[in-house]
């Protein structure tokens, strides 16, 4: 006989696990699907100060400060490493989520997991989905198998898709499509570090330009006391062409072969891993942008990755994961309750326009002719005076980049298009307000944020 639930989840990363523990704290009866057995590895491991107030609904806040590393701000700096600016979240957020987090995913996964089998979610580990049947639109028949191979069934009001990059949903109905506009792969890995390097002792994150035909990008993060993740994203046409001279050349570990070799480019990076040893082995991540035309239905949604995955040059990939998560439990809720039909319509606006903020972020990203975020604090380019000159203009960019992506992002798709306008860009001026008139933004060389090294580490330490 086929068990029947208010809701199913497909997928236990931090979507899935997020809308399905707000869901079962609201009274429904949750089963979540996981195909694996956590804890397992997983790429994306800073965090946005946006994150905060979901992570103290969950109630996993404290848990959180007492794990992982602390998290001030991000560095941009160009290829060559000449010039650099750094953003402090302090500087825009005044409150205790200024500190966001540097995590490891494994552990952090889990624990959000863990959180939901507390809060009354009837998690399925190693349970993986295999058909699901939406014909009926008020509800969803589910068949699974076990880590057994013995096949179940379920029923369920409706279900969320927050199967990550395995779209489950948008690849059973042919609704997946490629971002051509962010071609890009990512080759990541952790390394073992005796001496945390100086440049990431501050807790910041730190991006590397590589610029060139690579049209890409290094990551440095510390996220734990003795080790570092560092990636590299590059064009995947890039990727490529390297991989086929490697081929021709004999080689049997191209990833780790090109991972090892871009990173040598780079004389800060290299200064950082000179004392480190390779601790993981390198993951790949291939072409990994695109977008499902549906993202949801009468009696489904998807959520996270599952729905759309972009370029996280800012960090931002799990903090789009819980706030989608977020957005769509609360609009579900309201059409399974009180019957609002137009609830979901008016979530998915919102995820919209926190996806088309994001993405525009992005572009702006890899065109420096418009923005150089590496440079912007130097004021040795004519064009970035006009920060200087308008305090609130350039803190729009501090927000951005803590995570205002979601309720502002009509305000900010102007803010982008005046970049590109002069006589437009006038406009935001004030646009924020600061207490005093000297209020420090513009402080664009801190080494720590004023942050200290127990602040970022301490509580792992103790």
């Amino acid at each position: 006989m086929s068990k029947s639930y208010d809701i199913a989840v497909i997928g236990g990363g931090p979507s899935g696990s997020t809308a399905a523990s707000l869901l079962a704290k609201k009274g429904y009866n949750v089963i979540l699907f996981e195909k694996e057995k956590f804890p397992r590895a997983h790429v994306g491991e800073s965090l946005l100060p946006f994150c905060y107030p979901i992570f103290e609904e969950l109630g996993v806040l404290e848990e959180m400060k007492k794990r992982f590393v602390r998290k001030p701000g991000a560095c941009f700096a160009t290829a060559d490493g000449q010039e650099e600016t750094t953003y402090c979240f302090k500087n825009v957020v005044d409150s205790p989520m200024h500190l966001s987090f540097h995590v490891r995913r494994a552990e952090f996964d889990k624990l959000l997991l863990d959180n939901s089998k507390k809060i009354g979610v009837e998690v399925k580990e190693e349970y993986k989905v295999k058909k699901i049947d939406l014909s009926n639109p008020n509800q969803v028949k589910i068949n699974v198998l076990d880590n057994n191979n013995i096949s179940h069934d379920y029923n369920a009001n409706f279900i969320l898709d927050a199967s990550g990059r395995d779209s489950f949903i948008s690849n059973k109905m042919k609704t997946r499509q490629p971002m051509k506009d962010f071609n890009r792969s990512a080759l990541h890995a952790h390394w073992k570090v005796d001496k945390m390097p100086k440049e990431l002792e501050s807790g910041m994150v730190r991006i590397n330009y590589t610029g060139g035909e690579k049209k890409g990008w290094i990551w440095t993060i510390p996220n734990d006391v003795d080790q570092i993740s560092i990636g590299v994203v590059l064009e995947t046409k890039y990727l490529n062409e390297q991989r086929k001279k490697l081929a021709k050349s004999n080689h049997s570990d191209w990833i780790n072969d090109i991972y090892i070799k871009e990173l040598s480019y780079s004389s800060i990076v290299n200064n950082m891993i000179s004392n480190s040893k390779l601790n993981t082995q390198v993951w790949v991540n291939a072409d990994y942008s695109y977008y499902s035309t549906q993202k949801y239905g009468s009696n489904f949604a998807m959520i996270g990755d599952s729905g759309q995955f972009i370029d996280p040059i800012f960090a931002s990939g799990v903090f789009i994961a819980m706030k989608t998560a977020e957005i769509v439990s609360k609009a579900v809720s309201e059409k399974l309750k009180k019957k609002n039909q137009d609830a979901l319509n008016k979530a998915y606006i919102m995820v919209k326009d926190g996806y088309e903020t994001v993405s525009e972020l992005i572009n702006i990203y890899y065109n420096p002719e418009i923005l150089n975020f590496a440079n912007l604090g130097t004021n040795k380019e004519e064009k970035n005076k006009r920060f200087s000159d308008f305090k609130g203009s350039y803190a729009l960019l501090h927000y951005l980049l803590a995570g205002d992506f979601f309720e502002k992002g009509h305000i900010y798709k102007d803010f982008f298009k005046s970049l590109r306008d002069e006589k437009k860009f006038s406009k935001w001026q004030n646009f924020v307000k600061f207490d005093k008139e000297e209020s420090g933004v513009f402080h664009h060389h801190y080494e720590s944020c004023e942050t200290t090294k127990k602040e970022v580490f301490g509580d792992i330490l103790a």
